[in-house]
């Protein structure tokens, strides 16, 4: 979920060099999945929710967005921005 300040999609560095990777994102989230990578020694990879949805029961009982993806396996860790607070919520 791209939210300004919280995570943002660049396409080129500052000299119109085109961005890959983890590269393409700045903003508060992104900087501390890269400070918490840092700190416990893993890497990472920035994937966008393919829904869209921070997460909710569908009809069916089964979870959707951010916390669908957790459930099933497709993600092991998700940041996302409370935008009521102003707070980071790592699921």
């Amino acid at each position: 979920m791209q939210t300004a300040p919280y995570l943002m999609m660049k396409e080129y560095d500052q000299d119109g060099k085109p961005l890959t990777g983890n590269d393409r994102y700045e903003g508060f989230c992104a900087d501390v999945a890269e400070q918490i990578a840092r700190i416990v020694d893993f890497e990472y990879k920035v994937v966008p929710v393919k829904d869209g949805k921070y997460g909710g029961i569908n009809a069916d009982g089964t979870w959707n967005g951010m916390v669908g993806e957790l459930i099933r396996g497709v993600s092991r860790m998700c940041t996302r921005n409370v935008a009521s607070s102003g707070l980071l919520r790592l699921c």
